[in-house]
């Protein structure tokens, strides 16, 4: 199961257990079909997997991110993204586009949806 979701990461899915449901994170626009196919056949191994972490105490930590060789393959970052990423190398991770916001809720309030509807 490690490797299936080592597959996964490398693909951009982040597969975890809330002690209820089976649950993902893309990094990615949409959910690749075969790892899709890959978890749907294992969703009760990959469970099972994370019930048997979790029961001995631990966790299931989220594979590391490695940069991807520069090749002609790889994503073309849009023009925005150029200027964000140039800006940033050359004043040294300045602050001037982080944009603080504060608001009040009232009510009821979700911590994970909200940071699901966030990312």
């Amino acid at each position: 199961m490690q490797q299936l979701l080592e597959k996964a990461a490398q693909h951009g899915v982040f597969l975890s257990y809330d002690g209820e449901y089976l649950k993902y994170e893309l990094t990615v626009d949409e959910f690749p079909e075969d790892i899709k196919q890959d978890v749907l056949q294992n969703k009760q191994q990959l469970i099972d997997f994370f019930k048997a972490v979790q029961s001995q105490g631990e966790s299931v930590e989220r594979p590391s991110l490695t940069p991807r060789e520069n090749s002609e393959t790889s994503e073309v970052l849009s023009f925005a993204q150029q200027r964000l990423w140039f800006i940033d190398q050359l004043e040294g991770g300045s602050p001037e586009y982080n944009m603080p916001i504060a608001l009040r809720v009232e009510g009821s309030f979700d911590v994970e949806i909200a940071e699901q509807a966030l990312q």
